[in-house]
């Protein structure tokens, strides 16, 4: 299965690989080991994987006396029947070249292979690595939600909140219930830790001489990774 996704190389020059009778696309099985004065490449690990990105590196280790390579990616999903191809950085020199993948797919496994393509025709490609993407991180959610005013003839807003929530990952990290005015402004505020995949609470605020205002009392749920669901619910003292 081949995903859609973009290669942001370093540098701006698009590769032109010459076959050289190295399969695919002119990179599927060239030379990569270097020591015989040929132009060598080699793949090094993916890094900073995420559910739909991840970092390439790959190092030239030989020009093979050309004067300038290509270096660029392919890779594709394990059992795709193509390969993708990233821009690429041209080098005068050996050293590392390094590719941001973005648009990749949760869960999934691919594989990849620094490819260099010398100004003198030649084309070598290095070995293959494969990496999994992270799996997809549900969101959190308020699953009930109440909120209620003590009322009069107490000149003070005493308000009680009482919430529920959930995560199907299991990463619950912080439960906050603001009191906020008309305005937007926040006048009280209570945050708890939650855990695991299920939690529930009560809060309690005084807001004193409140008589006849209104509040909006707002819950939010959040998780381990930033997902966040959250509840608004009104009350007049």
């Amino acid at each position: 299965m081949a995903a859609s996704a973009t290669g942001i190389a370093v540098g701006t020059n698009v590769a032109r690989a010459a076959s050289g009778n190295y399969g695919e696309l002119g990179f599927g099985e060239g030379p990569y080991g270097g020591g015989d004065g040929g132009l060598a490449v080699s793949t090094l690990g993916a890094t900073s994987v995420t559910a739909t990105s991840a970092r390439f590196a790959g190092e030239l280790s030989d020009l093979g006396g050309a004067s300038a390579a290509d270096c660029y990616f392919a890779w594709r999903a394990v059992g795709a029947s193509s390969w993708n191809t990233t821009g690429a950085r041209t080098l005068s020199t050996t050293g590392t070249f390094v590719t941001e993948i973005g648009g990749l797919s949760a869960g999934i496994e691919y594989e990849y292979r620094a490819v260099a393509a010398g100004s003198g025709g030649d084309t070598a490609s290095g070995n293959t690595v494969r990496f999994t993407t992270d799996a997809a991180s549900a969101a959190p959610a308020v699953d009930s939600y109440s909120v209620t005013e003590a009322g009069s003839p107490n000149p003070h807003a005493e308000i009680t909140a009482e919430w529920r929530v959930s995560d199907p990952d299991r990463d619950l990290d912080t439960v906050t219930v603001a009191v906020l005015d008309p305005s937007g402004t926040v006048v009280a505020s209570s945050t708890t830790t939650a855990s695991e995949g299920r939690d529930s609470g009560t809060d309690a605020f005084t807001v004193k001489h409140a008589k006849g205002r209104t509040f909006y009392v707002r819950v939010t749920v959040t998780d381990a990774v930033g997902n966040s669901d959250s509840g608004i619910r009104s009350v007049t003292e």
